[in-house]
């Protein structure tokens, strides 16, 4: 099966378009969305004149066979992931100001200022009907897509996973969903990371066979920015992932 895999499209739409056009004519079986559909930090990320979020939303909707919620997603609905809700954070937590809300949770959430989506109510309830992680079954595999790894699954915290062994409690989480495989995106990778074990390997864009096990794959985002913009094809019969940079199509 060839299972495309794209993320972080925080709202652009052009970008979205030229992935989505290369994915049809691959021939990709299933297409896997792993969150951050709409949202956007502008002191992040590049010129908004090409953002849509409704028309994001929309084309997602329509396209993928399995989509999950990133923490961009979850702020545009205003919605706490599983794993936040133990901190007490007050109700009016994203109506609160950047500057507040960092204050409340001593940096150690990310902040949002971009909570005027222009979100439609239909756009509105695909983003809250989406789910922290989700599976897909080939033959006799299972393989686990979210946002970032558990107990983190939509990103919500603002930090980033450094070393392999602060991916033990993901492995854990895998092992009892009897999978092996894991796709995440979030951190806007240039190319693809992986982890398996004691091992993190970083590399470019480019095709890469997964011969350890159990291993998480992190993938590029689709929103032009400070990183270089990209998506994930996944041979899951030869066990291939193919990096492919947005400047290339």
């Amino acid at each position: 099966m060839l299972i495309a895999i794209i993320s972080d499209i925080h709202e652009d739409a052009e970008n979205l378009v030229k992935a989505l056009n290369h994915i049809d004519k691959v021939g990709a079986e299933s297409i896997v969305c792993l969150g951050d559909i709409v949202g956007y930090t502008k002191k992040y990320f590049e010129s908004d004149h090409s953002r849509n979020a409704s028309v994001c939303v929309e084309m997602i909707q329509e396209q993928s066979n399995v989509c999950v919620a990133g923490n961009h997603d979850m702020a545009a609905i205003k919605r706490f992931p599983e794993n936040i809700q133990e901190m007490g954070l007050p109700d009016c937590w994203f109506d609160l100001s950047e500057e507040k809300q960092f204050e409340l949770c001593s940096g150690g959430l990310w902040t949002y200022d971009d909570s005027d989506h222009d979100l439609e109510k239909e756009h509105k309830d695909f983003l809250r009907n989406l789910n922290e992680f989700d599976l897909l079954r080939d033959e006799d595999r299972t393989y686990i897509f979210s946002h970032y790894p558990c107990p983190d699954l939509t990103g919500f915290r603002s930090r980033f996973i450094s070393f392999a062994e602060e991916l033990q409690d993901h492995f854990d989480f895998m092992q009892n969903h009897d999978s092996m495989l894991s796709f995440s995106g979030h951190r806007h990778v240039e190319g693809c990371l992986f982890i398996s074990g004691e091992s993190m390997q970083e590399f470019g864009f480019g095709k890469y066979k997964i011969e350890n096990f159990p291993c998480w794959v992190d993938g590029p985002c689709i929103t032009s920015g400070k990183r270089e913009s990209g998506f994930m094809l996944f041979d899951s019969d030869r066990m291939i992932i193919e990096s492919i940079p947005l400047k290339k199509l």
